[in-house]
């Protein structure tokens, strides 16, 4: 999901980190979960079968969560998740809730999936991997979700069906290339699985992926030598 902080609506303050709403536990799902900040745009449900998560990435330059959680809190999109550079995880829609994340609010895919925004500035100008601290932290709220909602912890690329996704994945005909190709599926999986057991390799498995280096420099007309 592609964010460039300016949302419609009335402005909000910067987000800061200190001008969040305490985390009121009776309003989160995730245990985990640092701080409850609601969406503007999402559909009420008492229930709902929860299918498959949906990994998304901001995009934009950015490098704080607080272009997404105003962009969130001011237009028609939402995601239920927003997972920080630094591991911190904003909850913005309840689980049970329908946030609108992929497509349009009323789509199939919102109506089965969770969505999780993770802030991570791939554009022209700059092309970063997610931090060691951000997959650990999205590991295990992915880990966590797979267990509550019994979703299969496999990347599943194929749109609809029960398991793990990239947006790209789920609604293929997007412009926006998310998560990207910096985005470790591969690495990112192990580290899903290995805390859904809570093995004690995780932390290695995290720390693998933090020592990949980031994608070569964009040439002068705006490609790199692998072809992304």
């Amino acid at each position: 999901m592609g964010l460039n902080g300016r949302g419609r609506g009335a402005p909000f303050p910067r987000w800061d980190g200190r001008s969040a709403q305490s985390v009121d536990r009776q309003s989160i799902d995730f245990p985990g979960a640092d701080y409850w900040v609601q969406a503007r745009n999402f559909l009420s449900r008492t229930a709902r079968a929860i299918r498959f998560l949906v990994i998304h990435i901001t995009g934009g330059p950015a490098s704080n969560e607080g272009p997404a959680i105003n962009h969130f809190r001011s237009s028609g999109a939402s995601a239920h998740y927003i997972v920080n550079r630094e591991g911190s995880i904003t909850q913005m829609v309840r689980d049970k809730d329908v946030a609108n994340h992929v497509d349009n609010i009323h789509s199939s895919s919102n109506a089965n999936g969770i969505g999780i925004e993770h802030v991570n500035p791939w554009n022209n100008s700059q092309r970063l991997r997610p931090t060691p601290a951000q997959y650990a932290a999205s590991a295990r709220l992915v880990a966590w979700l797979c267990k509550t909602y019994e979703i299969p912890a496999e990347h599943r690329p194929q749109r609809g069906t029960p398991g793990i996704r990239g947006h790209q994945e789920e609604q293929p005909r997007t412009s926006h290339n998310c998560p990207g190709p910096g985005w470790d599926w591969e690495g990112y999986m192990r580290g899903v699985r290995l805390a859904m057991t809570q093995e004690t390799s995780f932390e290695e498995t995290i720390l693998s992926l933090a020592q990949d280096p980031f994608p070569p420099p964009l040439d002068d007309e705006g490609s790199n030598p692998y072809g992304w």
